[in-house]
């Protein structure tokens, strides 16, 4: 990548690339201090990060997150978020049942996105792990995308977990 450059950091046992312009020592830091106290590795899909301050947050091809996320109250959400697109590609022998199941389940009810749905209640799952039940409903209630899709990962939990098909958010094996 042209004009940026790479730090490894070593997040518990796992060591993410992250890729920013030359000049973002502070987004860096922020970024990692941030992060840092949280027990990130069981959530954890893809070990390549961009920092940016033009592209805005996304999963694929490369995780990015826009450098206006790097911020306590948001960081945490975002950032978990895009590992869960992640979580959800990873299981490609189940991904297609489950936003098969989710549509057959919810979509009739208005204009939702399939694959937010089983993203979004991933992270509620996953945050809810990591920062506490109280906490991720104030960190997912001023969301500003996918409103409906978070709100449906709250009211209707159980529900999404059963098109989930046993898919988890944590890479671990559950005890």
């Amino acid at each position: 990548m042209v004009g940026f450059s790479v730090s490894c950091w070593k997040l518990a046992t796992v060591e993410l690339q992250i890729f920013h312009r030359k000049d973002a020592s502070c987004e860096v830091q922020r970024f990692q201090s941030i992060l840092a106290p949280l027990k990130l590795q069981p959530y954890l899909y893809t070990k390549r990060v961009i920092l940016s301050p033009t592209e805005r947050s996304h999963s694929h091809p490369i995780l990015t997150i826009h450098e206006s996320h790097i911020d306590q109250s948001l960081l945490p959400a975002v950032f978990i978020h895009e590992q869960m697109h992640w979580r959800l590609a990873s299981d490609q022998e189940h991904a297609a049942s489950i936003l098969s199941a989710i549509k057959k389940t919810f979509l009739s009810s208005g204009k939702l996105d399939a694959v937010h749905v089983a993203v979004c209640r991933l992270e509620v799952r996953a945050l809810q792990a990591i920062l506490g039940e109280a906490a991720t409903k104030d960190v997912l209630s001023n969301a500003a995308r996918n409103r409906k899709e978070y709100e449906l990962a709250f009211s209707n939990g159980e529900l999404v977990d059963s098109c989930l098909l046993g898919l988890t958010p944590s890479n671990e094996r559950d005890k």
